[in-house]
């Protein structure tokens, strides 16, 4: 036995340990393939399924003579009239094959419907032309369920599913040809018969000639493909058959044009009758050739077993002594390794769950088993780390990414499919102050609540991550558009509705989201992931609860704000900001009262920059503090300047706006305080402006600081009155001495009797009933000021008096206005100026950096702002 073996291990012994294993691995696929893929053969080879396929046969044979049967009852129903009774013999064929073989093939409920309508059809005699009618209804309908159980029945046997040429050529011939062509001669046979009655149209008739000439056609080029792929003569034993269909069908197509033409004569009948016995001999030398043919295949189906068998027993044969010569090889090898593994272990292998087995090769598979499975889990657990969310159990970026870029990188040969990938990204509102407010847990919990509805709100196919903090992410593959994409998200706020319950405590959130949309094969997952974050922070400024689609623009305005961001920063330090100062006048005694600072940003490329851009900026960077800081002690140093250049100007008060991020933070009131101490300024004489919408952002905070800021001499205004909540009961808990009326009720003032000016004298009555001091914003004519004076309004502001100057320019007016002398009005007739800009310096008119050759400002009034304007804080247009 050794000597036999030799060989093997010397050969074994000049492999090296992956060739070792390859030899082995190929020793023992090689008989395990050969029996697969013989028993691949023997499944998809006909031969070993003939006995099904001949039992479908037999069920066609007679199947085929009944749609010939039916045809002839059809033409001789439709020639005829009224035949007294009429029988199918095909039928009790069909039942004997039924009594014989039974239902092998799951179509005895088919049989037994069509078998009940041809009886209908047959069993009643025909008395009248309506039950004639009714009867060729019955046998058409009849004829088409035949056809259809015919299929069916080669179908579920196996017999059109065979890939071999000669049988599929046959079993098309036989189970659609045929049944077709007879079908197709009854047509044409009834549309000519009811042509020559008057009964119907040429047009009709034409057509179901060119259908009959079809049907033949595709009926002779299959009988031919069947007679070559078998090797047989293309003129075989059909041939004559097939030659007097032909004949009979192009006489007939002959005479029909001919008729048609205008020739004489009697058009000749094609009838079913006068072709019945050459299309049934036709179809039986189609099933004999077809039964041949599955006899064949049994035959070679055979002799094929025997050949795979003796390959099996070879390849096994050649692989138990390729293994064995291997082993015998590997023994002293084996052992000299385990022997030096046991030296450096001291004699074992430590295994936390022994498994069976002694050997060698047990041993060394316990060890390699035991360090596969603690890599495995390793891994599962890295994997699984670096792809899901620890607190949500969410997918988390890196996971939606790789989503994302399979689903993306999916496409046909064809290009991109017509359908969409979406990817929304969802952003909680109010979420930090939930975790500022009730601690870190509860946002947890609440963070995990929200993931589990959002899984449970979308589609199966869906994927939900969480990217970090409160945003989740959505990926929709295969939508439709925007309107599904929109629906998807609708429902995953409706899952927010209901309030969710943590620790006790109903919480209730909305969401902003951000949706973008990208096509398999064209847009790249980061692209995507971008732009749904820009639709995102664009729903975010239309306010709460919003969603955005994703548009070009939003990437240019996103970019913009960004690099308008970062030019903000140092902003301060390099001087590009300045403040601009608009007087304030007494209305009963036209003495300049005080002034209102308004900051303005002159960008080095960009030029002006408007507050309405810069300012929001500011608040969401949080560069607000800083430049709120700056105004401040810019405006009280300049008031301090101005008190001491004009010691008579008294009282002189400048008034600075402050935004809601102001109000809430602590240090505002430190800030303030250290500003009058090291500037000198009189509190009483600083006004800071708030407007109703900074109050509402956080109302228990803002009136808190209001009272701190006011306990120290400070005065506050109420900016924009009228315009935002303008609820009474904030009145009279804010601790504000005036009262600013916006601009938008000012400009739509007429006459003494309109209503705004009742409004007006409302909004005037209220605010002095309240002891406050009410200054109206926006005057730009005399009529507008004597209204207001009638009114009792107290002071007012706007292009009636200055346009916003710089500091010195505004000082120059001081100097130009004696004290006791009203302060210089513009003509309503004088010249109109030009209409200034938005947040800058009126475009075409002087710069407002150098003082007006005259204390009167041009007389063109300013676009009238609408009534509800976005927050500006720190900065006016006026």
């Amino acid at each position: 036995m050794i000597g036999l073996l030799r060989p093997g291990m010397r050969f074994s012994r000049r492999l090296t340990v992956p060739g070792k294993f390859a030899t082995l691995a190929v020793a023992l696929l090689l008989p395990t393939m050969i029996g697969l893929a013989a028993a691949h053969a023997s499944r998809s080879d006909p031969g070993t399924s003939v006995e099904r396929e001949r039992q479908g046969l037999a069920f066609v044979r007679p199947l085929v003579r009944l749609s010939v049967q039916i045809g002839q009852l059809r033409d001789e129903i439709t020639v005829g009239g009224h035949p007294e009774a009429i029988s199918l013999s095909a039928i009790a064929e069909v039942d004997q094959v039924y009594a014989e073989l039974g239902d092998p093939l799951g179509v005895e409920d088919d049989w037994t419907r069509v078998r009940t309508v041809l009886l209908a059809a047959t069993e009643q005699p025909r008395t009248s032309p309506a039950i004639t009618n009714y009867s060729i209804s019955a046998l058409q309908m009849a004829a088409r369920s035949t056809s259809r159980l015919i299929t069916e029945v080669a179908d579920t046997s196996g017999l059109t599913v065979d890939g071999r040429l000669d049988g599929h050529y046959l079993t098309v011939a036989l189970v659609t040809r045929v049944p077709a062509l007879v079908e197709a001669v009854s047509q044409a046979q009834e549309s000519e018969t009811a042509r020559r009655r008057g009964l119907s149209p040429d047009l009709e008739s034409r057509i179901a000639a060119g259908i009959l000439t079809d049907r033949m056609s595709r009926l002779t080029q299959t009988l031919d493909a069947a007679w070559r792929s078998t090797g047989g003569d293309p003129g075989g034993r059909g041939a004559p058959g097939l030659r007097a269909l032909s004949t009979s069908v192009e006489v007939f197509m002959d005479a029909l044009t001919a008729h048609e033409a205008g020739a004489s004569g009697t058009l000749p009948t094609l009838s079913v009758h006068t072709l019945a016995v050459t299309v049934l001999d036709l179809a039986e030398s189609l099933a004999t050739d077809l039964d041949r043919l599955l006899r064949q295949r049994v035959e070679e189906a055979g002799r094929t077993s025997m050949v795979t068998l003796a390959l099996v027993a070879l390849a096994a044969l050649l692989a138990g002594y390729v293994f064995a010569a291997m082993y015998r090889a590997m023994t002293d090898d084996v052992r000299a390794v385990l022997s030096d593994i046991s030296t450096v272990t001291s004699g074992g292998i430590h295994q936390t769950e022994p498994l069976p087995g002694s050997d060698e090769f047990a041993r060394m598979s316990r060890a390699v088993v035991y360090a596969r499975d603690q890599l495995t889990a390793l891994v599962g657990a890295l994997r699984y780390q670096a792809t899901h969310d620890e607190l949500t159990a969410l997918g988390n970026r890196t996971l939606l990414t790789e989503k994302l870029e399979e689903v993306l990188t999916v496409t046909d040969e064809a290009g991109p499919g017509p359908s969409w990938v979406g990817m929304v990204i969802i952003d909680l509102d109010g979420f930090n102050d939930v975790n500022d407010s009730f601690g870190q847990g509860i946002g947890d919990h609440l963070l995990r609540t929200v993931g589990a509805r959002f899984h449970k709100g979308v589609r199966r196919r869906d994927v939900v991550a969480r990217l970090g903090g409160d945003d989740f992410a959505v990926l929709l593959p295969d939508i439709s558009g925007e309107a599904e994409a929109r629906e998807i998200v609708s429902r995953l706020q409706e899952t927010l509705q209901q309030p969710v319950v943590v620790g006790g405590r109903r919480l209730r959130l909305r969401v902003n989201a951000g949706i973008a949309l990208g096509r398999p094969g064209v847009d790249g997952a980061l692209e995507l992931l971008r732009n749904a974050d820009v639709a995102k922070y664009a729903a975010k400024e239309l306010g709460k609860g919003q969603v955005a689609v994703f548009e070009p623009a939003m990437h240019a305005r996103t970019r913009e704000r960004a690099e308008l961001s970062a030019d903000l920063v140092p902003a301060v330090e390099q001087g590009e900001l300045s403040l601009l100062y608009q007087p304030i006048v007494d209305l009963m005694s036209g003495q300049v009262h005080g002034a209102e600072a308004l900051v303005r940003w002159q960008h080095p490329t960009r030029g002006d920059v408007s507050p309405e851009v810069f300012v929001p900026l500011a608040e969401a960077t949080g560069l607000i503090q800083p430049i709120g800081s700056w105004v401040l002690r810019t405006a009280a140093e300049q008031l301090v300047a101005w008190r001491r250049e004009f010691p008579d100007r008294h009282p002189l008060t400048l008034d600075v706006n402050l935004s809601a991020a102001q109000l809430t933070d602590d240090g505002l009131v430190g800030d303030i305080l250290s500003i009058i101490d090291e500037t000198g300024v009189d509190p009483r004489s600083l006004v800071l402006e708030i407007t109703e919408s900074a109050l509402m952002a956080d109302v228990d905070t803002a009136l808190r600081r209001l009272g701190q800021l006011s306990a120290i001499g400070v005065r506050l205004a109420l900016d924009d009155f009228g315009t935002g909540y303008s609820s009474l009961s904030y009145l009279l808990r804010l601790p504000v001495t005036v009262l600013k009326i916006d601009k938008s009720f000012v400009s739509g003032i007429q006459h003494r009797d309109d209503h705004s000016t009742a409004l007006l004298r409302s909004i005037i009555g209220l605010g002095s009933s309240l002891g406050m001091q009410t200054v109206a914003e926006g005057i730009e004519d005399a009529r507008q000021e004597g209204l207001l004076r009638d009114a009792g309004c107290h002071l007012g502001q706007g292009f009636r008096y200055s346009r916003p100057v710089p500091g010195d320019a505004f000082a120059a007016l001081l100097r130009s206005a004696r004290p006791g002398v009203p302060w210089p009005r513009t003509s309503t007739e004088s010249a109109p100026g030009p209409v200034p800009r938005r947040g800058g310096q009126p475009s075409g008119g002087p710069d407002p950096a150098s003082p007006p050759a005259a204390p009167a400002p041009p007389s063109r009034p300013e676009v009238p702002a609408p009534p509800s304007r976005p927050e500006t804080p720190v900065h006016d247009t006026r």
